[in-house]
């Protein structure tokens, strides 16, 4: 077994063992790195989620096996192994948006 699969079945394991077999509401978007509800629906409906959402009947909301989830967050983690981030807005030359204010008022 290789280390990425045993990184992967570890990590099925905690999710599922945390969850159990289904995410949804505030733990499926957070585990889908969306900010809110609301960045959910959206990405939902332009069908730019990157598992397979369902639902279930006289359940609100939409769905996801955990077990998909966290192998996608796995495929994710190691096709970024290894990769540069951006640089830092003072390395780029870009400074932060408080910056910029703090110089507006003066």
């Amino acid at each position: 077994m290789s280390h990425t699969s045993l990184s992967t079945s570890q990590l099925v394991a905690d999710m599922e063992r945390q969850y159990g077999p289904l995410l949804g509401g505030t733990a499926l978007y957070r585990a889908l790195g969306l900010p809110s509800a609301a960045a959910f629906r959206q990405a939902a409906s332009r069908e730019a989620l990157p598992v397979q959402v369902f639902s279930i009947p006289h359940r609100r909301g939409r769905f996801a096996l955990t077990r998909e989830v966290a192998q996608w967050l796995a495929r994710l983690k190691a096709s970024t192994d290894g990769a540069v981030g951006l640089p830092a807005p003072e390395e780029s030359g870009v400074a932060d948006d408080d910056t910029n204010r703090r110089h507006a008022m003066t």
